[in-house]
């Protein structure tokens, strides 16, 4: 139950954090282009949940190095990414819990195909004794 919390507050940060910080950092910093990390954020939470995401991560991060003694406006836009991005790792680390994620997973993973298979049995036999205990 709490994996179902810590998932839930995570998913809510990772959405509307950048929403609500982004143009107040704008604002004080009076640098508009920072508007851009909100999309940037959202990009990375697309894209941790793809297949090649360290490939990606990888060279996001290359090319913030790259850029950073440039303009420091690049390197806040890597760590919106990188905000973003690790956001969603652990959103779906945490929220492997989830019923729906691990029936994704057991596609490819017959382990986890069975464990779902236990869990399903066990809180169907549940509400069968609930139910007949209602009848009585």
């Amino acid at each position: 139950m709490l994996r179902y919390n810590i998932s839930g507050w995570l998913a809510i940060v990772m959405y509307y954090a950048p929403i609500i910080a982004v143009p107040i950092l704008a604002y004080k910093l009076d640098n508009w282009w920072l508007l851009f990390c909100i999309l940037i954020s959202l990009i990375a939470t697309v894209i941790a949940s793809r297949k090649y995401k360290f490939i990606v991560l990888a060279i996001i991060s290359i090319l913030c190095l790259i850029f950073y003694q440039r303009n420091q406006t690049i390197s806040f836009y890597f760590l919106s990414f990188a905000f973003g991005f690790f956001c969603m790792i652990l959103y779906r680390i945490i929220g492997l819990g989830d019923k729906t994620s691990r029936a994704l997973i057991s596609i490819q993973n017959p382990d986890v195909r069975k464990e779902l298979e236990n869990e399903i049995g066990e809180e169907y036999q549940k509400i069968r004794s609930k139910n007949s205990q209602k009848k009585i």
